[in-house]
């Protein structure tokens, strides 16, 4: 199973929500590859295109594959560390439990920008670990190759370590995640 795992993506490709979506099935107990992550996706929405898709078609395809109806898209605008990581502590992460979460990424030396979408494997109050397909080939005991830091850089950006982008906390971050939902206000 874990062969499959990290699908990884070139920085230049937008690829990053059907390998999130792949590696999700893999952690469910689908082993899936990139060829297979494709195609999976296409045969549930065929507006699906290696140039990017949309956060609703992958909803759409996470629910038909898992049978999980009471899915959604949580919106949480410039979130505070502590803000995201007590809204990802409220549901349940596991590796059983992953959530596709999408940052607006930034290249850390070519300045390139675009919404990025990663696997969430496990929390706690000082890290996010993720599964990343921009992340590095060699995975943690927990499943993860990157991690999301408690310590932002600055104002403005969180840490993603080890990893070529950061995530500007000003865009917003997007979770599929699951009803009910209930936002902690800081």
């Amino acid at each position: 199973m874990h062969d499959y795992l990290p699908l990884r993506q070139n920085i230049r490709s937008d690829n990053c929500g059907v390998y999130s979506f792949g590696m999700m099935l893999t952690l469910l107990g689908l082993p899936t590859s990139k060829w297979l992550a494709n195609h999976l996706f296409q045969s549930i929405d065929h507006y699906a295109t290696l140039k990017g898709i949309t956060s609703y078609a992958l909803a759409r395809a996470v629910a038909k594959v898992t049978g999980v109806s009471d899915l959604l898209w949580i919106q949480i605008g410039r979130p505070s560390f502590f803000e995201l990581t007590e809204i990802l502590l409220q549901q349940d992460i596991s590796l059983n439990k992953p959530f596709v979460i999408v940052m607006r990424a930034i290249h850390k030396s070519k300045h390139l920008r675009c919404w990025h979408a990663t696997l969430c494997t496990g929390c706690n109050k000082r890290a996010i670990h993720l599964l990343d397909p921009l992340g590095p080939r060699k995975l943690h005991p927990g499943l993860f190759n990157v991690k999301l830091t408690s310590i932002p850089l600055n104002n403005r950006y969180f840490a993603v370590e080890p990893s070529c982008y950061v995530v500007d906390r000003n865009a917003g971050v997007d979770i599929l995640g699951h009803l009910p939902f209930a936002r902690t206000d800081p």
